[in-house]
């Protein structure tokens, strides 16, 4: 939260500031639009994140048997791995967009496919949190007696106890 309050406070003295020329733009692009979105990018990316990491967390936590590891799991598989896949989406996105559209694109329309950039970010960044969520509430949901047993359950079953029942004595 510290994090987010910092980022978006720096957002918006740059927005504040910069709103105040009237022309203010960099490289064809409105720089109040570009700093409009990141600000929202700022602050929907990390709510995601942080749902992604307590469904996927849970789901970990129920299912390995050592805390640390299910610490490390989360971390690695929510933040990690998508983080390096999504840099690379990203960059092949942004190099396809403009190898293909800037060339031929007129100023106007080449300062909005600029924009695209943040934009094609918190997608993709979204995206792939909404798939942990997914994947976690499917994997927890049918599941979630047995895995909080945990090895209780396992050992317990209902074959098993009527195999191992005393035998019923009739009365006479």
């Amino acid at each position: 939260a510290l994090t987010i309050g910092i980022q978006l406070s720096a957002l918006v003295l740059q927005w504040v500031n910069m709103a105040g020329t009237l022309n203010s733009s960099i490289n064809g692009m409105e720089w109040s639009a570009y700093t409009a979105i990141q600000a929202v990018s700022t602050v929907i990316e990390p709510l995601f994140t942080a749902a992604a990491l307590a469904w996927f967390g849970m789901w970990m936590g129920l299912t390995t048997s050592k805390a640390s590891t299910a610490v490390i799991k989360t971390f690695v598989f929510v933040v990690v791995i998508p983080t390096v896949a999504l840099g690379i989406a990203q960059i092949s996105i942004q190099m396809t967009i403009s190898f293909t559209f800037l060339s031929k694109a007129s100023a106007s329309s080449a300062k909005w496919i600029a924009m695209l950039q943040p934009i094609i970010a918190l997608l993709l960044s979204v995206a792939a949190n909404v798939v942990f969520i997914v994947l976690a509430r499917r994997k927890l949901f049918p599941h979630f007696r047995e895995l909080a047993a945990g090895e209780t359950i396992r050992r317990i079953r209902r074959s098993d106890l009527t195999q191992n029942a005393p035998p019923i004595v009739q009365p006479k």
